[in-house]
């Protein structure tokens, strides 16, 4: 015989997990009336002194608890935020993110994908490719060509927990991003929007949009919290 399909829980996850809105029809004349099923009852129900209306009651009862107490139980375990995603563990905005990457590296057929890379989750999802940022080469930034590491310097996220990565004492030259962009060899940016930094002035400034104002404009991709950019 053929064996079946597998289930796909991503396009019908109530496969998966029950869905409490549903009405639940119990079949009381197929469960009561197969000696089959009679059998599977327990031992109180199938007995000769309990008639048929008392095991209706009793299965009744019993359905009556179960509705109640999927919710309840739900509720009480876990309550989800609004952007929480139960299949991949990460919120919605991060789903859309590696979706888009996914996109950009299909439609320009990317064989291997070299990333800035703002995020540090990426790697996870997106394999087969090279990160700056991500995937850190611990203290060895001599290991970097000049461009690499200027690029590091510019993009390396300062609002995440890991400054311990961060070169002490260097400062980033934000006024060359453009050029650095355009001569580097890597195919795709991923600027998080909530990432910002001081230029030389002190000012307090949004690095996505910073870039783009340095005259860096480029095929990219955006969701609410990410600038994706093709490089090429």
């Amino acid at each position: 015989s053929e064996t079946p399909e597998r289930a796909n829980y991503f396009e019908h996850p109530e496969l998966l997990v029950f869905d409490a809105k549903c009405d639940i029809n119990v079949q009381f004349k197929h469960i009561l009336s197969d000696p089959d099923n009679v059998d599977r009852l327990p031992d109180s129900i199938k007995s000769e002194k309990i008639k048929k209306i008392s095991a209706l009651v009793l299965l009744l009862t019993s359905i009556s608890l179960a509705i109640i107490q999927i919710p309840k139980y739900y509720h009480e375990t876990f309550i989800p935020d609004e952007d929480y995603n139960p299949i991949h563990k990460i919120e919605n905005s991060e789903l859309e993110l590696i979706r888009n990457v996914e996109m950009m590296i299909k439609d320009y057929d990317i064989k291997n994908p070299k990333i800035i890379n703002q995020t540090f989750f990426m790697p996870a999802y997106i394999e087969n490719s090279t990160y700056l940022i991500g995937k850190e080469k611990r203290y060895n930034y001599n290991q970097y060509d000049e461009i690499s590491y200027q690029l590091y310097l510019i993009f390396f996220p300062h609002d995440y927990a890991y400054d311990n990565f961060y070169p002490q004492g260097e400062v980033a030259d934000y006024e060359k991003v453009k050029y650095y962009l355009d001569n580097c060899d890597y195919d795709i940016l991923i600027i998080d929007s909530n990432t910002f930094f001081y230029d030389k002035d002190g000012n307090y400034q949004q690095l996505s949009a910073y870039v783009e104002q340095q005259g860096f404009s480029k095929t990219s991709y955006s969701t609410a919290h990410y600038d994706v950019y093709y490089l090429k």
